[in-house]
């Protein structure tokens, strides 16, 4: 029979086994994150559109001139039908004229048809007169008192006058282009011709030229 000595000697190397340090676990290794997801292409953001120019100009000489692109014959047709109160044969030419006549009104500009020129121009001074101006007609100043029998003595224009001074001594130009402005004389057949060229600059006149030229034109005599 076993002492109480020998019992405490068995129970020794299990209490020793049990303080024993227990081994750290192995760390475990991260998990991997999944690799991102490539981003979808993205659109570019398409620039702002333009914004639509007008169709006609706004300009009032622009619009005469974008008026007379249409057909010439037929805006003289046209032209001369309206100054003998006749109906207009060509519906469309009858449009296009009304239109553009009616958006240069709006913008207080008058235009007239020449047959000289075979064109629409402006009419009146480029910039309106205030109401009750007393308007004195050009009167060139080295012009001899009797004038000569000669074609370089057809008008009074003189450098320095203004556009409604020009008008009141000659009326309407026989073409009409902006700042320049051209008169024949005369406008109908004639053997020969004298053409004045007048430019304005800030409303006066600025240059004149004048030439006087033989025509060639076959005009017929009336018995």
């Amino acid at each position: 029979m076993r002492g109480a000595g020998s019992f405490r000697f068995i129970l020794l190397p299990v209490f020793l086994g049990a303080c024993q340090t227990r081994p750290e676990p192995e760390p475990v290794p991260p998990v991997a994150a999944a690799p991102a997801a490539a981003a979808e292409p993205t659109e570019p953001t398409p620039e702002p559109a333009a914004p639509e120019e007008p169709l006609w100009p706004s300009d009032p000489d622009d619009l005469i001139d974008h008026m007379n692109r249409w057909d010439r014959a037929r805006l003289q047709t046209h032209a001369r039908q309206m100054a003998g109160n006749e109906q207009p044969s060509d519906s469309e030419t009858a449009k296009w004229v009304t239109e553009h006549v009616q958006t240069l009104n709006d913008q207080g500009v008058s235009i007239r048809w020449s047959d000289y020129g075979r064109r629409y121009m402006r009419k009146g001074p480029s910039k309106p007169m205030p109401a009750g101006a007393v308007i004195k007609p050009c009167k060139r100043k080295h012009a001899p008192r009797k004038r000569k029998k000669s074609r370089e003595y057809v008008d009074d224009i003189e450098v320095g006058c203004t556009e409604p001074e020009v008008l009141a001594a000659h009326g309407e130009p026989s073409v009409r282009d902006r700042n320049t402005w051209t008169y024949a004389f005369p406008e109908h057949c004639s053997d020969f011709r004298t053409t004045v060229t007048v430019v304005f600059q800030d409303g006066k006149v600025a240059t004149v030229d004048r030439n006087s030229s033989y025509t060639g034109d076959h005009c017929e005599i009336d018995m």
